[in-house]
């Protein structure tokens, strides 16, 4: 089982346009299960357009978000 762990940035907000890090990954990769953390509500909006893309493009694919208790992902 493939799973992607990742954080949900500001480049990632924009799938119409210029697709961020997450949707150019799953492009390259396949994964069984993504795990979106997040840790600013300003992000949830992103996360469910992300959510509905990947229903929408990769529907094999189980998508999650929750909230991570961090100032800095990095």
């Amino acid at each position: 089982m493939k799973i992607l762990l990742t954080f949900i940035g500001n480049n990632d907000c924009y799938i119409d346009e210029k697709p961020g890090a997450i949707l150019s990954i799953l492009k390259e990769i396949e994964f069984d299960k993504m795990y979106i953390l997040y840790n600013n509500e300003k992000y949830l909006k992103p996360a469910s357009d992300i959510l509905r893309y990947c229903r929408k493009n990769h529907p094999q694919l189980e998508v999650f978000y929750q909230e991570a208790l961090t100032e800095n992902p990095i």
